[in-house]
């Protein structure tokens, strides 16, 4: 796990007194985050003795489709990293770092979703697991399978064809 020499609120803070931006780059370079998702993925995988086929299947994502995101030909939504995240074990700030490396925004305890998904990812919930926390707290579900609040705002899905009992 890297650690930084300041936390984020000191170099915001740093950043809110600076005059010189050249300067603040170069006194902080060893604070900024690596935004290469890719190698945060495989240096997180080899941290925790995970293989990248377990932690795919544990997604519950497309297999080709994962495969694609960990090699960096795809960039995927930010509920498919959390499902990667989750997968992979990790802890909310990695999740938080994924997150940021693929310029998705991290999590905000506020939201209840993400405090949801921070609670599961904490507590070593699978993506089922999150899913269903999510479900029974009327939040949207990671792989959006029509279940909890309906993603076009309705309190009611739009009927199938042939779902209705005659």
């Amino acid at each position: 796990m890297i650690r930084y020499q300041k936390t984020t609120m000191e170099m915001k803070n740093d950043l809110d007194q600076c005059d010189n931006i050249e300067e603040f780059i170069q006194k902080n370079q060893k604070n900024f985050l690596d935004t290469n998702a890719v190698l945060f993925l495989e240096s997180i995988l080899k941290e925790k003795g995970l293989k990248k086929s377990d932690v795919i299947r544990g997604s519950g994502l497309n297999q080709v489709y994962a495969y694609q995101i960990f090699s960096g030909a795809k960039h995927a939504d930010r509920d498919k990293l959390i499902c990667i995240a989750i997968a992979a074990k990790m802890t909310g700030d990695e999740a938080d770092r994924l997150l940021v490396a693929e310029h998705k925004s991290p999590f905000y305890p506020r939201v209840l979703r993400d405090t949801l998904i921070l609670y599961a990812l904490n507590h070593g919930y699978s993506v089922a697991q999150t899913d269903d926390l999510l479900y029974d707290h009327d939040c949207k579900t990671l792989l959006n399978e029509g279940r909890g609040r309906p993603v076009n705002g309705f309190d009611v899905l739009p009927e199938q064809p042939g779902s209705h009992l005659e």
